[in-house]
């Protein structure tokens, strides 16, 4: 028994039983036990006949005389301009019950759900046009494993936006491109726990998704209360805790801005504690 694999198929090529001993007639006879055995499932497509007959070691005219009888048969559908395709399938298997459909939910006009942009508004076609010019000037290296910390090109950019936007003494060793705040709070509580730090503070009320973070990274969660005036760093101060989390803005789901004398008074408690303040922006 001869065998051959051709278009990710093993097809066992010998003589059958019944002395049928042409090339072209063994041919269709592995086809059409591999699509009796569901190995080539309806509606795939079967490989053209130049390339099978390359992969078999044999003239084209023997796999177009396979191709031809098993569609006579009705394994195989051709059509014109379109790739020859399987059309059969073991009718064995008991058929399903259908499936009732769940009643179809409202539609829902405003999307309230914290963390995530209006999507509606991403700029795709400027972002495939990046996509694309990137991809067409990227040497091999880039194509390997990240760097954890991100490709340092765009930690360059980002160091000089920061720069520029915000005024940070920052630069590119010291960016790390994060796959979202999620992300990035954890790396970050992982990091205080290497400095011995196990208690970590944040707002209250305020996002779950950030005391869920820092607790996945071992930290012990201590909410301190918000008020008109944004974080209350007298309650912070009573915690055991040497790391805060503070939005830089607008405070969630308060939509508190931290004044300008509790940011003062923030900073002179980072000092005191020797803390760290993680600004959720």
């Amino acid at each position: 028994m001869w065998l051959y694999l051709a278009w990710a198929t093993l097809l066992a090529v010998g003589p059958p039983d019944g002395g049928r001993c042409r090339l072209h007639d063994r041919l269709a006879h592995a086809l059409r036990t591999a699509i009796r055995d569901g190995r080539l499932a309806e509606g795939a497509a079967v490989p053209p006949s130049r390339a099978l007959a390359q992969e078999l070691g044999c003239s084209r005219w023997v796999v177009t005389e396979a191709y031809g009888q098993l569609i006579a048969e009705g394994y195989l559908s051709a059509r014109v301009g379109s790739a020859t395709r399987v059309s059969w399938s073991p009718d064995t298997a008991p058929p399903r019950p259908r499936a009732q459909r769940a009643p179809a939910r409202p539609p829902i006009r405003y999307d309230l759900a914290p963390g995530l942009p209006d999507l509606r508004a991403f700029p795709r076609r400027h972002w495939a046009d990046a996509v694309r010019a990137v991809t067409g000037s990227a040497v091999h290296y880039d194509l390997g494993p990240p760097d954890p910390a991100g490709h340092a090109m765009l930690r360059t950019t980002v160091a000089q936006y920061l720069r520029r936007s915000r005024g940070a003494d920052t630069h590119a060793v010291s960016v790390s491109v994060c796959a979202g705040v999620t992300d990035g709070l954890v790396r970050t509580c992982r990091a205080l726990r290497a400095e011995g730090i196990a208690d970590l503070a944040v707002e209250h009320p305020g996002w779950g998704r950030l005391r869920d973070a820092a607790t996945s990274a071992g930290l012990r969660v201590h909410p301190v209360p918000v008020d008109h005036d944004g974080l209350s760093v007298d309650d912070l101060a009573r915690t055991p805790a040497r790391a805060v989390v503070v939005g830089a803005a607008h405070q969630f789901p308060t939509g508190t801005v931290l004044s300008a004398a509790r940011r003062a008074r923030l900073v002179r408690w980072a000092r005191e504690v020797d803390g760290f303040v993680i600004e959720d922006d």
